[in-house]
């Protein structure tokens, strides 16, 4: 799960913003900037306010991985012959990221970057990997030798 940052103005904190700033529009000040002025947000946020009540949910931003534009075709490689591997010979992303700083010259990329990537690619429809597959056990303890989901 990618963790967001935690902005010093919660929802809850920001549409109580918008109340008083909406207050002061109306009954007070008067002019945006004035408002902004007294409040000390930006302009654009008391414009913001008049608009609608409630704030915008801002939408979540997609880095885009520079390092990983020239290996994103080789990564997929490897995890689409990881498919028809056996579950224990399938590569792990540590082993993605030593074979990407073996075979591609110039890759700087961390591994940290690349289990990421694997992750998300891993949960792709068409990649389905290790973390993806049905995970079987055998029953010894009852002697049927039976696979049972776990």
């Amino acid at each position: 799960m990618e963790r967001q940052k935690r902005s010093w103005l919660t929802r809850r904190i920001k549409v109580e913003l918008f109340e008083q700033i909406r207050r002061e529009l109306k009954f007070g000040v008067g002019t945006i900037a004035g408002v902004s002025r007294k409040l000390g947000v930006h302009r654009r946020m008391v414009r913001e306010a008049q608009r609608c009540a409630e704030p915008v949910a801002s939408k979540p931003q997609r880095r885009r991985l520079r390092k990983l534009v020239d290996a994103a075709a080789f990564i997929d490689r490897i995890l689409t012959e990881d498919r028809k591997a056996p579950m224990k010979q399938r590569h792990t992303a540590r082993r993605i990221w030593q074979r990407l700083c073996v075979e591609l010259p110039g890759f700087t990329g961390s591994e940290r970057t690349v289990r990421g990537y694997v992750s998300r690619q891993r949960g792709v429809p068409g990649l389905k990997c290790a973390s993806g597959q049905e995970r079987y056990w055998t029953r010894r303890a009852y002697g049927t030798g039976q696979k049972v989901p776990a």
